[in-house]
């Protein structure tokens, strides 16, 4: 599984670089891919349980 993310990062980093009149588009359009990911994982996660107890 890791060598599986790995090689996608590694892919992703090199078409982008390698499409130089697109890499801030691709960039850009790639975290925001991320972030969304990374929202739809964590929107269940109670960050104030702690607190309560």
């Amino acid at each position: 599984m890791i060598g599986a993310g790995l090689t996608g990062v590694y892919t992703f980093l090199y078409i982008t670089l390698r499409q130089q009149d697109y890499a801030l588009l691709m960039g850009a359009i790639a975290l925001f891919i991320v972030l969304a990911i990374v929202m739809y994982v964590t929107r269940k996660v109670d960050w104030y349980a702690r607190d309560a107890s």
